[in-house]
Order: structure tokens, then C-alpha cells, then sequence
């Protein structure tokens, strides 16, 4: 049982906040290809939500491609026959920790990569390109420069490596954008769960690969959208009869269909979510609407729900149970 006012999904990495947003864009998608049935589109929805993580593994992937490019590199420049000392002095040390090495050679990691279908898309050249990026990092001079590099030392490098280098690379995101429609929703939550697995491997002494990983409770996650996508559905009709006498001076085919979708959304977690607090609800879609909606979205959306929600607690409409939810 989660602490009063915490959502059991709310200590995973991939928020509630997000899920939201997936189920705002199924929705959205719904309404206008009417023709599709609700089946593909929760489909869809599932498979959506399900990106976030298959980016997040493209991002340890990569970090293992760059680093392991060092072998390649080290041959390169043995069999030429010049070559500058700054060359000679680079060190595989980085391709040889525990970390790149579980990454290499964990047999449960694999069998995870083959399981989410997981491949790179990006060639030889790319990796090449990257690996150049990275060795004339401030960063990597200081690491190759060291003889007994420390546990926070190749942190330290890796977290560098992905925030400087891969991240920063338009190459390397146009692919993944080019497969992942979601990168631009999935980003901020994708650079979390990486640098957290990062961060957490450099803490013990015997890390291991799989503990590391971040944690991803799919019966969790995939219930949570799953239920809001079908009970919104489900009860459109008395959301809609709700929210029209609200809307004042807005006719409601004038106003914009993604704020009624946020506002209809809102609705359905204070009437069916009987274990979503109120007001994490109401401020949860206002900060979506600040991202997905017209700048005036705002303070419609606040005005609107703060109006439904009076109006439904006259009522007794809102049913809220557990510690801490009920107002």
C-alpha cells in the first residue's frame, strides 16, 4: 500500500504524467479516425507506452557501441604508419569496465534486447563519428590520462558520454526519431532512466547489470492507461452532458478539441478514479495543457474543472478512498 497522497507508479521512472499524455494522443487519434476500432487503438496505445522503454534500452545500446568502438579505433591507428603520441596514448580502458562488459556479455540483458526487438539502426560510420565526438571531451582526456581509474571516475565518463555525445548528436536522435514517433514526449523520461541505471550500477561493489536496469511495472502502467482510455469511452456521453452547461459563453463546438479531450480526461479520473487524489488530477492536466495546448489553454482548462469540480462535490459526486484522498 503506497503512503497517503503517493501513487504506486509514482516511484517508477516512467510517470503517470506521461501515461496521461499517451492516452491524450490515443484519444486524439481516436476522434478523428473514427473508422478504427477501439481495439487497435489501445493497441496502439500499449505499444506507445511501451517506446519509452525501447528507447531507453537504443540509449544503453549506444553507450555500449561507443565505448566498445575503442578496439576498432586501437587497430586503426596500429597499422598506420604515422601516427601523432596522442594517438598511440589512447587507452581501451573504457570498452574494459563492468559496466560496458555486462552490457557486451549479460545473457539476461541479451535475451531482453531480443524480447523488446531491439536492434541498431545506426551503422559503423555513425559509431565511428560518435567515438571521434567523444574522445575530445575534456572529460575523456581526463580519464585516459588516468592509471587506476576509480568506480566514480567511469561513471563519471559514461554519464558524459550520453549527456555530450550521444544526446547531442542529430544523427543519432533523427534515427531514433525516425523510429520512435514519441521522442520528442519520451526524452525528458528516456535521460532519467538512463542516467539513473548509470548513476545506480557505480554504487555498489559488485554491481550487477539487471538490478540497475530501471524498474518498469508494466501490470501497473499498462492498467493505468488502459483504464483511462476505455473509461473514457465508456462514459463519453455523461461527460459530455457534464461539461457543456459549464462552458458559459464557449459553444462547445467552438472550443478546442484538445482541451475538451484534457477537460473530459480530468473528469474521468475525479469520477472513476476513486484512488487518484483530486488535485493531483486538476494539476496534472493544467501542466499538460501548458505543453499540448493554444498559451490561453491554461486558464480555460482551471476555470472549467474548478467549476466542475464545486458542482460535482455539491453533488457527492466524487468518491475518493484511501489515506489521504478523501477531502
Amino acid at each position: 500500500m503506497p503512503p497517503p497522497g503517493k501513487h504506486k507508479l509514482d516511484i517508477f521512472m516512467i510517470s503517470r504524467r506521461l501515461l496521461r499524455i499517451k492516452v491524450l494522443q490515443t484519444l486524439y487519434a481516436q476522434e478523428i479516425n473514427t473508422g478504427t476500432s477501439v481495439s487497435a487503438f489501445q493497441t496502439y496505445l500499449l505499444q506507445n507506452v511501451k517506446n519509452t522503454y525501447q528507447i531507453y534500452l537504443h540509449m544503453l545500446l549506444g553507450i555500449r557501441e561507443v565505448s566498445s568502438y575503442v578496439w576498432k579505433y586501437k587497430q586503426i591507428i596500429k597499422e598506420r604508419y604515422v601516427k601523432t603520441k596522442e594517438e598511440e596514448n589512447i587507452s581501451i580502458r573504457i570498452a574494459e569496465t563492468n559496466f560496458i562488459k555486462q552490457l557486451n556479455e549479460d545473457a539476461n540483458f541479451i535475451e531482453l534486447l531480443k524480447k523488446e526487438k531491439i536492434s541498431l539502426e545506426f551503422d559503423n560510420e555513425m559509431v565511428k563519428k560518435l567515438f571521434y565526438e567523444l574522445k575530445e571531451l575534456e572529460e575523456f582526456k581526463r580519464f585516459n590520462a588516468l592509471e587506476n581509474p576509480t568506480s566514480n571516475n567511469e561513471r563519471q565518463i559514461y554519464r558524459a558520454l550520453f549527456k555530450k555525445v550521444i544526446l547531442k548528436n542529430d544523427t543519432f536522435t533523427s534515427i531514433i526519431e525516425e523510429r520512435f514517433a514519441t521522442w520528442t514526449d519520451d526524452v525528458n523520461t528516456v535521460i532519467n532512466m538512463t542516467m539513473a541505471t548509470i548513476n545506480e550500477f557505480f554504487k555498489h561493489k559488485n554491481p550487477q547489470l539487471q538490478k540497475t536496469l530501471s524498474p518498469t511495472p508494466w501490470n501497473e502502467i499498462n492498467q493505468f492507461s488502459t483504464n483511462l482510455f476505455l473509461k473514457y469511452l465508456k462514459n463519453q456521453e455523461e461527460l459530455h452532458e457534464l461539461v457543456i452547461p459549464v462552458l458559459n459563453n464557449w459553444a462547445a463546438d467552438r472550443t478546442n478539441k484538445l482541451d475538451m479531450l484534457i477537460i473530459k480526461m480530468a473528469l474521468t479520473e475525479l469520477l472513476y478514479f476513486e484512488h487518484v487524489p483530486v488535485k493531483v488530477s486538476i494539476n496534472e492536466y493544467i501542466e499538460i495543457s501548458k505543453q499540448y495546448s493554444t498559451p490561453k489553454s491554461k486558464e480555460f482548462i482551471n476555470g472549467v474543472l474548478d467549476t466542475l469540480l464545486r458542482k460535482l462535490k455539491k453533488e457527492n459526486k466524487i468518491n475518493k478512498k484511501g489515506r489521504g484522498l478523501v477531502e
